[in-house]
């Protein structure tokens, strides 16, 4: 099955990465600007989620995932239950409210999976809602190796 295909590598790459992104907890309130689907770019590529797959809050960590129609995905993990609204800090800390990003993209049947650097001022800006959560993010720097590339977007619960 597909789902299992991406889901296996993003959550042992998030468990063994032990990369991140800091929180300052400062308050943001959902206004009219607020995405309504999830959506995200990478290397001049636009993508749409056609299904979020998860928002966990069973463990530790908070894993915000989502996938379009063609297996390709992107996941914020972050070392933490969100409680508040807040800008979360791209790096490679490592604490409790730290997290990272992954973006998955096929070409054909190779997956390419970038994950962030913790550039310094890379931020994700995490929105609790009533329908639940929000992560918005603008050029944050990715890498897979050698390959470098910034990714934006949203990914709505």
């Amino acid at each position: 099955m597909r789902l299992s295909r991406i889901m296996t590598p993003v959550f042992f790459f998030a468990v063994i990465s032990l990369l991140s992104c800091g929180s300052s907890n400062k308050k943001k309130t959902i206004s009219a600007l607020t995405p309504l689907s999830t959506e995200w770019s990478i290397n001049g590529t636009n993508y749409k989620g056609s299904k979020t797959l998860r928002y966990d809050t069973t463990t530790r960590m908070g894993t915000l995932s989502s996938m379009d129609s063609a297996g390709n995905f992107i996941s914020v993990i972050i070392f933490s239950q969100p409680k508040t609204s807040g800008t979360y800090r791209v790096s490679k800390a490592g604490a409790a409210s730290d997290c990272f990003i992954q973006v998955g993209v096929f070409k054909g049947r190779e997956l390419t999976m970038y994950t962030s650097v913790s550039k310094e001022g890379d931020y994700v800006n995490i929105t609790i809602s009533p329908n639940g959560l929000i992560a918005d993010f603008n050029n944050i720097s990715v890498a897979k190796d050698t390959l470098t590339a910034k990714v934006s977007g949203s990914i709505v619960q």
